[in-house]
């Protein structure tokens, strides 16, 4: 965890309690969200939206320890900087002007399945949800399913192959 960049849990807890003191979250529910945050097996990135009117200007200001197993890049090398130098290949894509989308129109987007790989990443798959938080905050939630997608082509070759197989040893059996 970056000490110096907000605490998303804490920032999405404040955005919704009550202005009344005792509706406020409690310490431990603070603490609940902190340890969620940091546990859940999901990649977590928050990015700040310096300027609302340049998506060139979102900086990662959390990435939780997740994110160093699911692409191989721990908090530390990406925390600080921005979307463009993490990730320059999803500018072509669109990705940081949907990014400050989700800012300027506070709604959520959802990618399925968004491919991606650079110098330091290799080439991947991962479904990605994108969500507004307060103070011109988005938060990427994304999970890598390259190894999902890859078991999913080997079942569908293998049922190929079965189908094809049974198909032509019952041709055999016809001919016979």
């Amino acid at each position: 965890m970056n000490p110096t960049a907000p605490d998303p849990a804490a920032n999405t807890a404040a955005a919704s309690a009550p202005d009344h003191p005792s509706e406020r979250p409690t310490q431990a529910q603070l603490t609940w969200s902190r340890l969620i945050t940091d546990n859940i097996p999901l990649g977590l990135y928050v990015y700040h939206l310096e300027d609302v009117a340049d998506d060139r200007t979102l900086r990662m200001v959390y990435a939780n320890p997740a994110v160093t197993a699911l692409t191989g890049l721990s908090p530390q090398d990406v925390v600080g900087k921005t979307l463009d130098e993490n990730f320059p290949g999803l500018r072509a894509k669109g990705i940081p002007q949907r990014f400050a989308e989700v800012v300027r129109r506070q709604a959520s987007i959802q990618f399925d399945d968004m491919v991606y790989g650079d110098d330091r990443l290799p080439l991947a798959s991962f479904s990605v949800s994108a969500f507004p938080l307060t103070d011109n905050l988005v938060g990427i939630a994304f999970d890598n399913i390259t190894e999902r997608k890859e078991m999913a082509l080997l079942k569908f070759k293998w049922v190929g192959f079965s189908v094809f197989t049974k198909l032509e040893l019952t041709n055999e059996r016809e001919t016979v």
